[in-house]
């Protein structure tokens, strides 16, 4: 790579000569994120999840600061200007970036798709040594963290963004609920809203999508990470039981499942360890979550059923196969996610699913060093007595063995009667009007 087609790939890239358009500010990733100390920031998430735009809102806070733009560079390790393929590349990009620009005082180095770099944590080594602050981000979890957790341990904050929440949602809707007067004020629209964040999901570029465009899109997002993030990395080159399996979990959000049941209903096609290894690669890629059974020992636990839950309920609507007839794995995904969001400032935290010996069953127990912290149900709507009786059976389970803090039913709409627990619809909940 020469000097000028650098410089002129950079300047594609950074605030330098134009100001970026930055989208809607996403708080409270923003406000988590410290962007003048020592510590490398590590923005973890699916692609398309915003982690670009949450780069360049730290870059704007930066300038408002007082930061020259000179003083923060930017780079795009996935453009095909720089072919920045290991450190050596990345090493060569920033010695020209210093030499041409010049810029004195701290300078703060913005790595996007990190994971793309080979042995690109050296460079960053030696980097924050120097006293640069640096931010990372990357669309694979196990690539990213492998790499820096032995070089970085006590010194990054890992930061996991997600497709929007629902307030995100109704922020790109030009709508802000801050307290129930709010919610009371514009019920009706919110609740309206709730009902297609459902459907359409919460990828930013997703939201003002016309229905069509959109399920194309969501679709092409999930054979892009098939292809792109899962069958690359493992050298996949035939990829119909990678594309099978992977539909079959995105079909069956919320459905307990084994890796021996998968391996049937694949017809012994692909051996066990295999379906490990793709689900595994998947998990890194952000395509699914994996929930386990919560069951007192750790062998049990491993060996148990466990359940998948989709990064975005949107590519569960637009990629599956059925699930049309099934909103209420909609919802149950959906609430999955908003759980995952709150946790992510509790590492110790994790998410199970609860079923007792007879089958009763409940949704998801929120457990952190031992309290469990809530037992949650979801349902599309409970409004027949042998649904919510169900429900509540299942709940009750949950409440009886593992005596949760908190226990609720959460429904679309949140008008049915429980006699046992409180009743609150997904828009309430997730806008944390309780």
């Amino acid at each position: 790579m020469n000097e000028e087609t650098i410089v002129t790939a950079l300047k594609k890239w950074n605030f330098w000569e134009k100001d970026w358009d930055t989208g809607i500010e996403r708080k409270e990733y923003l406000n988590a994120m410290p962007i003048e100390d020592d510590t490398v920031v590590v923005i973890e998430g699916p692609r398309r999840a915003g982690k670009t735009y949450i780069m360049r809102q730290v870059i704007k806070k930066l300038i408002k600061k007082g930061i020259s733009p000179l003083n923060i560079l930017f780079i795009n390790l996935e453009d095909p200007q720089l072919l920045c393929r290991n450190s050596t590349d990345l090493s060569h990009i920033f010695d020209v970036y210093r030499r041409v620009f010049n810029s004195q005082g701290r300078i703060f180095v913005f790595l996007d798709e990190v994971h793309t770099v080979k042995d690109w944590h050296s460079w960053v080594h030696v980097a924050r040594e120097q006293g640069i602050k640096i931010f990372l981000s990357g669309s694979n979890a196990s690539l990213i963290s492998s790499d820096y957790s032995s070089l970085l341990t006590g010194r990054y904050i890992p930061l996991k963004v997600l497709p929007l929440s629902f307030r995100e949602y109704l922020l790109f809707k030009n709508i802000e609920i801050s307290s129930a007067e709010d919610f009371l004020r514009e019920q009706e629209t919110v609740e309206r809203l709730a009902k297609e964040y459902l459907e359409s999901g919460g990828f930013p570029e997703a939201v003002s999508m016309e229905e069509e465009h959109r399920t194309m899109w969501l679709q092409q997002r999930f054979e892009d990470v098939i292809l792109k993030d899962v069958a690359s990395r493992l050298g996949i080159r035939k990829h119909f039981e990678l594309r099978l399996l992977a539909l079959f979990l995105l079909s069956h959000v919320g459905s307990t499942y084994t890796y021996k049941s998968l391996e049937t209903y694949l017809e012994g096609k692909i051996s066990n360890d295999t379906i490990q290894k793709y689900v595994n690669a998947m998990k890194d890629a952000f395509l699914f979550f994996e929930v386990n059974k919560f069951v007192p020992r750790l062998r049990e636990i491993i060996r148990s059923e466990r359940k998948a839950y989709s990064v975005d309920h949107g590519v569960v609507r637009a990629a599956a196969f059925g699930i049309s007839e099934l909103k209420g794995k909609l919802l149950e995904n959906a609430v999955f996610l908003e759980l995952k969001r709150r946790l992510h400032f509790h590492p110790a935290a994790d998410i199970f699913y609860w079923k007792d010996v007879t089958g009763k069953e409940t949704d998801f127990v929120v457990i952190e060093r031992g309290r469990v912290l809530k037992a949650v149900q979801v349902s599309l709507d409970a409004f027949s007595p042998r649904t919510m009786e169900r429900e509540e059976a299942g709940l009750s389970s949950a409440v009886r063995h593992l005596k949760p803090e908190q226990s609720l039913i959460i429904t679309l709409s949140g008008r049915e009667k429980s006699k046992k627990f409180p009743v609150i619809s997904f828009a309430r909940w997730a806008l944390d009007l309780l």
